[in-house]
């Protein structure tokens, strides 16, 4: 709103009778809507369209603004191959009319269409123009765009990369919950769960209802050993979501460390009727027959770790890292069971 209030512009959802205000431009008086004289529809997605409201004929600089918002409109809705579209047409006529500040949004989401598309390379590197396009360095967009970058570097195993990028967009947003949620996943997943704890706390009271972020948070306190914590945080969501196989494993992992073995191989029987494949609670299914003196029974299921470690099943790097770490503890077992 702030980068458009000049261009005297209201964007709605135009649905054949009414218009609902998408975003009041900042600064545009009330008094100036009943003056609007011209209407023009763009086509969106479904039966939806958008409406671009201007005070004079449109121009192609207003063009290219509303073939960004409806650009917008369409990758909210889940049509990300649309949206694609419309961005591309956005730039172009952006680029040709001399509003290059207004490119940063295009390539913002650009990079999120990408993204939900799997399309990693692509995303990042949409990611990397709005990085440097022209605009505000406090811009909330910039730390949108970071966010991004930062999640693929994880995804493709920069650890390091991605921290970088996580530490600048929380400097320009230090509540942006995704970015929050981000940075403890990096730390929790390079081992440091000591780091990993503060931004998983800050996610969760920015964020109660934002599940992935409890599980992040009672995986942290069990890397700290606060299995306590971790059992009771885990007792009370699944109340809530009791078909969630990863809370399962977790509060499997968590009541392995209270002792209680019967518990919390049920809860490890239920994570993977869930999930047959998922392979750290079948790591700790082996763990737990181990403990209980089942050894033929966990020799078989950490060879079981062993091969699924090995398959292709986990392709992303970051699953993969965590299969390999899993692979050597797997291994490592069944030399020691071997030797009984």
């Amino acid at each position: 709103a702030r980068q458009y209030r000049t261009a005297g512009i209201l964007w709605g959802y135009y649905d054949d009778t009414k218009v609902v205000p998408y975003a009041t431009i900042v600064g545009w008086s009330q008094n100036v809507q009943p003056q609007i004289r011209r209407v023009v529809a763009v086509d969106g997605p479904g039966t939806t369209k958008l409406a671009t409201y201007i005070g004079k004929p449109l121009q192609e600089d207003m063009k290219g603004l509303g073939l960004l918002v409806r650009g917008m409109v369409q990758e909210y809705q889940g049509d990300h191959e649309g949206a694609l579209e419309s961005l591309d047409q956005a730039e172009r006529l952006l680029t040709q009319t001399g509003h290059e500040t207004s490119l940063r949004p295009v390539y913002t989401l650009r990079g999120r269409a990408y993204f939900l598309l799997g399309q990693l390379p692509q995303a990042k590197d949409a990611y990397t123009r709005a990085i440097e396009a022209p605009g505000e360095e406090k811009d909330p967009l910039l730390a949108f765009a970071y966010n991004g970058r930062g999640a693929i570097r994880f995804l493709q195993g920069d650890a390091e990369g991605a921290l970088a990028d996580l530490n600048k967009a929380l400097a320009i947003m230090p509540d942006h919950i995704q970015a929050r949620f981000n940075r403890a996943l990096v730390y929790l997943s390079t081992g440091d769960a000591a780091s990993a704890l503060p931004d998983a706390q800050r996610t969760v009271e920015l964020a109660p209802g934002f599940q992935r972020a409890q599980l992040l948070l009672a995986a942290c306190y069990i890397d700290l050993d606060r299995s306590d914590e971790a059992a009771s945080l885990l007792k009370a969501y699944l109340k809530r979501y009791p078909d969630d196989a990863n809370a399962h494993y977790l509060h499997g992992v968590a009541l392995t460390m209270q002792g209680e073995l019967t518990a919390a191989m049920d809860e490890i029987t239920t994570a993977l009727e869930a999930a047959p494949d998922y392979v750290d609670a079948l790591y700790q299914r082996a763990a737990i027959l181990e403990k209980q003196g089942n050894l033929q029974e966990a020799h078989e299921t950490y060879e079981q770790v062993v091969a699924l470690c090995r398959s292709d099943s986990a392709t992303v790097p970051y699953l993969r890292i965590q299969c390999d770490r899993h692979l050597a503890a797997a291994e490592e077992a069944i030399e020691r069971l071997r030797s009984r």
